[in-house]
């Protein structure tokens, strides 16, 4: 594009030698690579869209015989998720249901490419399908969820908040 070739030759331009330097050589190159710097910032701000993009939030829900929860709790999230100024990643982790849980989140999934589904062969138990949920997480914050509906969303914007002002961990 026109613009960036302008502003190729613009920092090529003012990135000559200074002249006949009268200095040491580490000298000239700090200042030079300085002034490289301040013309990429001068291009960024006059040419570049700055894009704002959403941090990502990863929601990871250990299911054990919870068929009769799940579209339910999808759709809270969906509410969630709506209110708040982040993208969302969900990992469900099925952990051997021997209910319809793991055909309603296959279900689910082919609505919503953002849905991470691992399913186990077994029960091994919560804290493993957690600890196997948090593994797959690529969010820049994780979030457990109980696939029961017995945790209120609310909470969750409450611990964005706290994630916000600088928390590293919240419980």
């Amino acid at each position: 594009d026109g613009a960036a070739i302008g502003s190729l030759s613009l920092i090529k331009e003012n990135c000559k030698p200074f002249g006949v330097y009268a200095g040491s050589p580490a000298k000239y190159i700090k200042e030079r690579n300085k002034k490289i710097l301040e013309l990429e910032e001068e291009y960024r701000n006059t040419y570049m869209v700055k894009a704002k993009v959403r941090k990502l939030i990863s929601l990871v829900i250990a299911v054990y015989r919870n068929e009769s929860s799940l579209q339910i709790l999808y759709e809270r999230i969906l509410k969630l998720v709506k209110n708040i100024n982040y993208d969302y990643e969900i990992i469900f982790v099925d952990d051997g249901s021997d209910d319809k849980s793991l055909e309603i989140l296959l279900e689910i999934k082919k609505s919503d490419p953002k849905i991470k589904i691992i399913s186990f062969s077994r029960n091994f138990g919560q804290v493993p399908a957690i600890i196997a949920g948090m593994k797959e997480v690529t969010g820049d914050l994780a979030i457990n969820i109980s696939a029961d509906l017995q945790d209120d969303m609310e909470l969750v914007v409450k611990m964005l908040k706290e994630w916000e002002e600088g928390a590293k961990i919240v419980i």
